[in-house]
Order: structure tokens, then sequence, then C-alpha cells
């Protein structure tokens, strides 16, 4: 299927491109309420034994089709059915979540930028119907030049998530000190529903929104 161009060089690598894309994805959550359904269940269920990761898959898949919808720049005429491209999406996911562990197992420092640059597969599969493999060249492609743009997005994403869970422990326990007894004893269902609701949900707004971006322009408006 054809696609929009690469983005390769047309993002801006600063802050400014950092704070447009918070700002777009906080609108996206805003103007896709059904996200929060979707996500509720995926923070209720995504912790079930073997089944736990697939609806996580799912719900990603999901929710990116549903903000792909809603954005302006985006026109997804996927060939594939949504079942299709849920089981092409978990291929994906696999084969680039093996590549960032044995990057991090390594020195860290690769596996992270493996993530950086991998970051927007899942919206290449689910928007323009990309194979598992077309899928990461197609982010790799669209990230080129632009990894700190998305590396402070990702970031972003990851300390709100863990800021919301952190925040919801301590107004449970009252103090830090209980928290850490809490965590210590491992009665922590709540925050890591919260992380499950929260993490997820950013992720797929702010890659989708970066996607969108990337076939329209710079991310920096």
């Amino acid at each position: 299927m054809e696609r929009g161009g690469s983005a390769a060089g047309g993002w801006d690598e600063d802050l400014g491109g950092v704070r447009t894309i918070a700002a777009e994805t906080a609108s996206a959550v805003r103007d896709t309420p059904e996200l929060l359904v979707v996500f509720l269940v995926v923070a209720l269920l995504s912790n079930a034994p073997v089944v736990g990761s697939v609806i996580a898959i799912v719900g990603q898949g999901v929710g990116i089709a549903l903000v792909a919808n809603r954005l302006d720049g985006l026109d997804p005429t996927p060939e594939n059915s949504l079942g299709v491209r849920l089981i092409v999406l978990f291929v994906s996911v696999l084969i680039g979540g093996i590549g960032v562990i044995v990057g991090l197992f390594l020195l860290v420092i690769p596996g992270v930028y493996l993530w950086v640059r991998l970051y927007l597969a899942p919206p290449a599969v689910i928007v323009d119907d990309c194979g598992p493999v077309e899928a990461l060249g197609e982010s790799w492609s669209r990230t080129a030049g632009n990894t700190v743009t998305v590396f402070g997005v990702a970031l972003a994403v990851v300390i709100i998530g863990v800021g919301a869970s952190a925040l919801v422990l301590l107004a449970l326990t009252g103090g830090p000190d209980a928290a850490i007894e809490r965590i210590r004893s491992g009665n922590t269902v709540l925050t890591e529903f919260v992380a499950s609701f929260v993490g997820p949900l950013l992720v797929v707004a702010a890659s989708t929104v970066m996607y969108a971006r990337s076939e329209t322009g710079p991310l920096r408006s």
C-alpha cells in the first residue's frame, strides 16, 4: 500500500517539538473518549495470566485505530481487517521487543535507542497496514534524525504514568514511608491498575499523533 512521505528531516529535534506533541496528544485523548473505555478494560485485564499481554496489544491496536480516525493528516484505508492487523501488530511488537531487550541487556543505551526508533511501528501496522518487519522499517525511517523529539515524548509518557501511580500510592498511604512499606509488602494492586491505564493510553495517543505529523510535516508548529 502506498503511504505518506517519510518524515526523515521533517521534524524539529528540540523541546519545542515535545511541547507541540504533548499538546496534540492531550487534544487527541480529549477528542477520543472511547480511549478511556478501551484502556479501562485493558487495565482491568492486562495482568491476567497468559492472556494479559494479548489483551494489552489488542487494546493498543484498537486505541490507535480510534485516534487515527480522529486526526487530521491521516486517512486510514487498510486492505486488511482490524483483526488481521492486530495479529500483525502482535508479531511486530514481539520482534521489536526482542531487539530492545537484547539491546538493554548488552549496554542499555542501544536498547533505549531501539525503543525510540521503533516507537512508531504500531501505528504503521494499524494505520498503513504494514507487515511486521515493514512496520519496523517504516518507524525507523520516520524517526530518522528526530530521536530527541521522540525520546522526549516517550520519556514524558513514562514519567506521567509513574507519577500518576506514585500520587495514587501516596494518597492511599498518607506519606512516603507508608508508601514504601506498602510496596515492600506487595500490596500495589491499585497503583498497578493506574499505571496500566495511564501509560498505555498516552503511548497510543502520542505515537499516533507523531505518526500523523510525520505524514503531514514538521512536529513543531
